[in-house]
Order: structure tokens, then C-alpha cells, then sequence
């Protein structure tokens, strides 16, 4: 049922980005010339804050951070769904994201220490798409996230890397 959940998640995606073609929406200067997504959500995601200087904020706004192995401790399918995962982070606290080939929404990030801990909240134009993750650890083309509680996410483990292009499926073996 979790898998059926994703596919209608990502034939949602594709049918918001043609409607917005369709009706004129604006392009931008992507990859595939997308349309901008105007309204690819229901909910609204916070104002944009650019993010404090950090080591990490370097990091995140290098090129694409994709999501190469999910761990969802309640269940291992929708884990699995979710890898192929991708975000595209700008210095202006926006960001946009989709899955493989597909770019799906944009929303507002921002970091924050909790308790010693560098967290990572992703507030998602699709409301269901919100999450805050603790960066656990890092290097120049890794990073290691672990889900909170804020979105009851505490069982997800994410290995992100960092990629010049959004993520293909045949480049992870997926086709």
C-alpha cells in the first residue's frame, strides 16, 4: 500500500508540472526547462531565510543531495521508495526536490542546533513532505541524516551524497 502511496505521490508531481505548463507558468532555467511549480502544494511552507555560514551550509549548497540508501525502521518498502530522493538547496533558504528524474515541489530549509545537534528542516510546499532530520556526520560528497521526532520520523537513517545532476534511476541500478 506504501508503494501505491508513491507512485500516486509521483504521477501527482508530473500532472502539477503539466498543468502549470499548460496554463502558462513561468520556466526556469533547470535542467529540462521545467515549469516553476507555482502552487505544487497545498500547504505553505515558511518564509525563506538565508542560512547562517557554516561548514555545513557550504556543503548543502553544493549541486544536488540525494538520498542513496533510506533506513525507515517501521518499514523497510516505504524506506526503500524514498531512496532516489533528491534536493537542490539555495543560498536564499529555498530549495526544491523530486525523486530520480522527476522534480516534484520546492519548499524553505533551515538549520538549527538542538542540544549540541545540527538539525535540518525541510518545510515542504506539500505539507506531507516536511521533515527535520539531525546531521549526524559528514564529508565533501556525504552526509549522514537521522529523522526526529518533530514529523515522527525518530526511525528513518539517510546516507545522502552529493551529485553533480539530479539522480537517474539507470545510474543506481533501478530501471
Amino acid at each position: 500500500m506504501k508503494t501505491t502511496w508513491w507512485i500516486t505521490f509521483a504521477l501527482a508531481g508530473l500532472l502539477t508540472t503539466a498543468c502549470n505548463q499548460k496554463q502558462g507558468g513561468t520556466t526556469s532555467n533547470t535542467v529540462s526547462n521545467e515549469a516553476t511549480f507555482e502552487g505544487c502544494g497545498k500547504g505553505k511552507a515558511a518564509p525563506a531565510q538565508p542560512p547562517p555560514a557554516s561548514i555545513e551550509t557550504e556543503l548543502l549548497l553544493k549541486h544536488y543531495w540525494v538520498w542513496e540508501f533510506c533506513i525507515y525502521g517501521e518499514n523497510p518498502e516505504l524506506g526503500r521508495a524514498m531512496e532516489g530522493r533528491w534536493f537542490q538547496f539555495k543560498p536564499d533558504g529555498t530549495f526544491e526536490y523530486g525523486q530520480w528524474e522527476t522534480l516534484v515541489c520546492r519548499g524553505t530549509w533551515s538549520l538549527r542546533t538542538v542540544k549540541d545537534k545540527l538539525r535540518i528542516k525541510l518545510d515542504a510546499e506539500i505539507d506531507d513532505h516536511d521533515s527535520e532530520f539531525e546531521i549526524q556526520g559528514h564529508t565533501d560528497d556525504a552526509m549522514s541524516w537521522v529523522g526526529t521526532d518533530t514529523y515522527n520520523q525518530s526511525s528513518m537513517i539517510i546516507k545522502t551524497i552529493n551529485l553533480f545532476t539530479r539522480p537517474t534511476r539507470k545510474q543506481f541500478g533501478r530501471e
